[in-house]
């Protein structure tokens, strides 16, 4: 679950000597507004409310997806069902209008760091995809941290642990955490909003969602005698993974990629360095050219390893008239 970083009005409180509905009426009472957060062992709750009602109740249960309820009903069972370590949090009018209503949201596996791309030239190429979600932003060995929100590329406040109330537009309190993660090292993590209505059309228009053309990853590519290279050696690669039944030898690659980014962080789409549809492929200007090639050499290897076509992969690619790009950079192509 998400939650606001800034202090608990009230933190560390045992259910078990609590009434979730009296505790709920005397903080609308005594703070207007703002949320309850419950943690047990296997589940979570959270309950946003204001002087005059609940606004919405969350269920998150281990591996399962979050519920939303209107009211306490069932919230309330599940209360006395578990042991959960309680903390209060205040959210301003403003706020808790903003967390109430948050969106479904889908977090990246992996977190970039700071030392491999600067907060504000994140924020530009969000800008340039606009990004609708947050940045979840934590400084190395510290207990500062940050969420900053977007809304179709717009920076439209945040939540930090030195602040007060749950949704800063100050960009004192931005230019703070910025300063922060300057002096510092800080860590970034995504959670990207999730439309509810896209499974349903999916599942009603599939002939139209199989032909809507994707977004581009890489805004205004620049040229690089890299790139035929990588693109002889992926034809390869794909040429080799056919003949061994795989029908979607790209799809698999990018599956695989995600789920390498903590070694090769550069390769995460967020990051808009590098793209690969269609037998062409795109780096951006700011790219770590190099390194892209080597991480996506690996990987192939890595898939072609899992499907045992080394000597047929081996043999396809002794034959590039690139390779010389390559090896004159110490990229290995035979690993």
């Amino acid at each position: 679950m998400l939650l606001p970083k800034e202090k608990p009005f009230l933190k560390g409180l045992n259910s078990y000597y609590l009434n979730l509905e009296k505790l709920a009426e005397h903080l609308q009472g005594e703070i207007g507004s703002g949320c309850i957060h419950g943690k047990a062992v296997s589940r979570e709750i959270l309950i946003y409310f204001d002087e005059s009602e609940i606004i919405r109740c969350l269920l998150q249960e281990n591996k399962k997806k979050a519920q939303s309820f209107s009211d306490l009903a069932v919230i309330s069972e599940i209360f006395l069902q578990s042991s959960f370590i309680v903390n209060i949090y205040y959210l301003d009018p403003n706020a808790i209008f903003f967390w109430g209503h948050m969106q479904p949201f889908q977090r990246a596996k992996s977190a970039l760091k700071s030392s491999e791309i600067p907060l504000p030239d994140l924020i530009f190429r969000l800008r340039q995809k606009n990004f609708s979600g947050f940045i979840d932003v934590k400084i190395t060995n510290k207990p500062d941290s940050g969420l900053l929100f977007f809304h179709e590329g717009a920076r439209i406040g945040g939540s930090y642990s030195w602040a007060k109330g749950g949704m800063s537009k100050s960009d004192e309190n931005y230019n703070i955490l910025l300063s922060r993660v300057q002096a510092g090292e800080g860590s970034f993590t995504f959670g990207s909003y999730i439309k509810e209505n896209t499974s349903v059309e999916a599942k009603q228009t599939p002939a139209r969602s199989t032909v809507k053309k994707a977004e581009p990853r890489v805004v205004n590519p620049v040229s690089s005698e890299l790139r035929p290279a990588l693109e002889e050696l992926l034809f390869f690669f794909i040429q080799t993974m056919q003949e061994k039944g795989e029908k979607n030898p790209v799809k698999l690659l990018n599956e695989y990629i995600q789920s390498q980014l903590d070694t090769y962080p550069y390769l995460d789409p967020f990051m808009g360095y590098f793209e690969y549809s269609r037998g062409t492929v795109k780096f951006s200007s700011d790219a770590p050219k190099e390194k892209i090639v080597r991480a996506i050499i690996v990987c192939a290897w890595a898939l072609v390893r899992a499907y045992h076509a080394e000597g047929n992969f081996k043999a396809k690619i002794s034959t590039m008239r690139n390779k010389s790009v390559l090896e004159s950079r110490n990229i290995a192509i035979e690993l």
